[in-house]
């Protein structure tokens, strides 16, 4: 179902919820919600940019469209994203995610793991490459860097 079909409709029949009705949401439950009314449950970046990793070129951008849950007009975005360039300390190395909350407070997970999984990741990525580093050093027979 893209943008253009959505409506407003309630899954249950009969009246609109009054949720729903009492916030402009068409006053018909059948009647597609307006251009302004998906738009205002878009979020997105202003452009896209680029970033080099290794010689390699990445064009990127992001776009989220907040759900429409007859119940509950005004229930939160339950996406998130990261975009963390230089990551890990390295000029050649990016994190890209994508956070997918679900149920009643899956916009407070999404978000919780879009502030806490990016750190994490890059703690073991360093750690791994430390070991990484040693046991070559070792295999070598001089110190690690």
């Amino acid at each position: 179902m893209g943008c253009g079909s959505s409506t407003t409709a309630n899954a249950g029949g009969g009246g609109m919820p009054k949720s729903a009705a009492d916030h402009g949401l068409g006053k018909n439950r059948n009647e597609p919600m307006s251009k302004s009314e998906v738009e205002n449950r878009i979020e997105c970046s202003e452009s896209s940019r680029t970033a080099t990793f290794g010689g390699i070129k990445v064009r990127y951008a992001f776009l989220s469209q907040r759900g429409y849950y007859p119940d509950d007009a005004h229930k939160p975005n339950q996406d998130s994203f990261s975009i963390t360039e230089h990551f890990a300390g390295q000029d050649t190395d990016a994190f890209f995610g994508v956070y997918d909350g679900h149920g009643r407070d899956g916009d407070k997970c999404a978000h919780f793991t879009r502030d806490t999984l990016p750190g994490l990741v890059a703690k073991y990525a360093a750690k791994s490459k430390n070991r990484e580093a040693k046991a070559r050093a070792a295999a070598d027979g001089s110190k690690p860097a």
